[in-house]
């Protein structure tokens, strides 16, 4: 199993780092292709531009040279061509060619290989064409062979960077391994020691009634079993849900069961906690890991909601995706700080003195990401906070 979730983890490495390295080299190989075919359709627009005004304002201009135009003149009353300059069109084709150009409204433009110029004269309009079909068959010529090498650059790169993606993350599934093997090899380390301080602090206590030193210590040896616990589980999470565990079940009958159990809380602390779950709503998951996200999310709200304040569970059917809302008051929100509620060990301004180790909401992210769904988490009020799961 350990090998299959190696070679699992290394390829997914492997499909990521190809995806982003073939983005970034369309958009660096698409980036460098337009920056090259606008600037050569610009530097041909801009010499045609150019050499119409020249046409325009001095006829005889050696510039002008071999060039080929012509000259249609449109006016309400008759529709003239002058075509002393060019041997390959006739009077009707520049006629039309001028009226197609008038249509479209534009004081220059292109039209069948011909750049065009419209100017305003006091009994109608005057177009002149001049031939650019040279210039832009060599610009389609070299925008096909500049797609093609592209293409067969990006393809090349695509399969050199799948070939060698197994030793660039390699570095990294050694890494993740390492990580993974130091947190279970610590938490069984932990164990016997911590059973030992609390074993021995309880028989201080049976004969030290009321002692705040032993008390103290007996308080942290807890955390850190809880801590340590809670790395143990996002271990488990980091190596993944096994998919042929998924099964489906009535997820409107477990959150009620988890509403359940907080009621006594909700009670105890003053808390006014509202549920709302829609019935007969069904999951296809790992029953017993979502019972514990949605288990961590009531217990955070419960644990940060001050007394008199108000957690509330919703729990609808959406089209596609189911969605569970966990929200309670909180003092102390700072918003730039919400996106990092999720991260390992993050304890915000929220906490305040509450104890925590700052790992549930990350293993609660962990939990919905292996069931490829999405948390988030907002602040719709001034003393609201709210945790969104989209399955």
């Amino acid at each position: 199993m350990r090998r299959e979730e190696k070679h699992n983890l290394k390829r997914g490495l492997q499909i990521r780092f190809v995806l982003l390295a073939a983005l970034a080299a369309m958009v660096l190989l698409g980036s460098i292709m337009g920056i090259v075919l606008l600037r050569s359709y610009g530097q041909i627009t801009k010499k045609a531009d150019h050499l119409l005004e020249v046409i325009r304002t001095d006829p005889d201009s050696p510039e002008i040279g071999d060039s080929r135009y012509f000259t249609v003149f449109l006016s309400p009353t008759k529709h003239t061509a002058e075509l002393s300059h060019t041997a390959s069109m006739r009077e009707v084709m520049a006629i039309q060619l001028g009226r197609q150009a008038l249509k479209s409204e534009k004081q220059r433009g292109f039209l069948d290989g011909w750049r065009f110029s419209a100017a305003r004269e006091a009994d109608g309009m005057s177009i002149l064409f001049l031939s650019r079909k040279l210039p832009l068959e060599a610009f389609r010529y070299t925008a096909k062979l500049l797609i093609a090498v592209s293409l067969l650059g990006f393809v090349l790169t695509v399969v050199i960077l799948t070939l060698l993606s197994g030793r660039i993350v390699m570095p990294l599934v050694k890494a993740s391994e390492q990580q993974k093997r130091f947190i279970t090899s610590a938490s069984h380390a932990l164990k016997t020691p911590v059973a030992v301080i609390l074993g021995d602090t309880q028989l201080l206590q049976m004969e030290i009634s009321d002692n705040e030193w032993l008390c103290d210590i007996e308080k942290q040896a807890g955390r850190l079993t809880e801590m340590t616990q809670a790395l143990v589980t996002l271990s488990r999470c980091d190596e993944g849900i096994q998919q042929n565990s998924f099964i489906d079940f009535p997820l409107s009958d477990l959150a009620e069961d988890v509403a359940a159990s907080f009621q006594t809380i909700a009670a105890s602390q003053s808390i006014d906690f509202r549920v709302h779950i829609e019935k007969s709503v069904s999951c296809c998951g790992d029953e017993k890991a979502l019972r514990e996200m949605l288990t961590i999310l009531l217990d955070n709200a419960f644990r940060y909601c001050p007394a008199g304040g108000s957690v509330s569970l919703i729990l609808e059917k959406m089209r596609r995706t189911t969605a569970i809302t966990v929200q309670n008051t909180a003092d102390n929100i700072r918003r730039e700080e919400l996106p990092h509620f999720t991260e390992r060990f993050y304890r915000g301004s929220t906490s305040g003195g509450t104890s925590g180790s700052g790992l549930g909401l990350a293993i609660a992210k962990a939990i919905v990401q292996r069931h490829r769904g999405r948390l988030t988490v907002t602040a719709p009020a001034e003393r609201e906070i709210a945790i969104c799961v989209t399955l």
